[in-house]
């Protein structure tokens, strides 16, 4: 239920989390990533850990930072509003904000869908069996606009991202590998393969999100 489940959650685990492309005035490219991880343990205190990336290609860089913080941020049941040690977080119905910067690099975006959210599984929901059960939803393409800092420099941007969402009171896995896929047709896939802690095959699942937004499942068997 929109926009109650943007929020944060009583869960084991929960992640916002956003990839996408960036475009200065000039064409130069550049790839982002942010998130923010949220972990609730019984009496322990909620504990958050945001993470963001930069790819910057012309000068051959890749940089990462994360920062934490303890604290429950869960409450608001109208709107993303989650800061980790400044980096900022905030959004509802379509409409988010990120502001985060670091050394080298910062964020100052406002990203705008184009489509519904996507229910993964058909309801949003899904077992990963005996590790628990998750919600997830995608935002699969997301206008973006802004600013990005490289150094004391601010370049305005434009490009286009991606958002998931998924919380639940499961553990996370041996891994898995994850593509969020977007085509120049207007439509998108998602494709999810995990792995057990021993390294067996996990939960295996994919969607395919059409020019109008509507969501197909996919059999894994037809994906290789």
């Amino acid at each position: 239920e929109f926009p109650r489940d943007e929020a944060p959650h009583d869960k084991l685990t929960e992640w916002w989390y956003y990839t996408g492309h960036l475009f200065d005035a000039d064409g130069t490219r550049y790839g982002f990533e942010f998130v923010i991880f949220q972990a609730v343990r019984g009496t322990l205190p909620v504990g958050y850990v945001a993470h963001m990336a930069v790819t910057d290609p012309a000068r051959g860089r890749f940089w990462h930072s994360e920062r934490s913080t303890i604290g429950s941020q869960i409450g608001r049941q109208d709107a993303i509003a989650l800061d980790v040690a400044g980096w900022q977080l905030q959004g509802a119905l379509g409409h988010d904000h990120i502001y985060a910067t670091g050394e080298e690099y910062g964020l100052d975006l406002r990203l705008t869908a184009s489509k519904p959210p996507v229910l993964h599984a058909g309801i949003g929901w899904f077992s990963y069996g005996p590790v628990g059960d998750s919600y997830y939803y995608s935002r699969t393409r997301l206008a973006v606009e802004g600013t990005l800092f490289i150094g004391t420099e601010a370049r305005p941007v434009q490009g286009q991202a991606w958002m998931d969402h998924q919380w639940g009171d499961f553990l996370v896995l041996g891994g898995w590998d994850w593509f969020s896929i977007q085509l120049d047709d207007d439509t998108e896939l998602m494709l999810t393969y995990t792995r057990l802690p021993d390294g067996r095959p996990g939960f295996a699942f994919g969607t395919q999100v059409a020019t109008d937004g509507t969501a197909i499942d996919l059999a894994m068997d037809s994906v290789t």
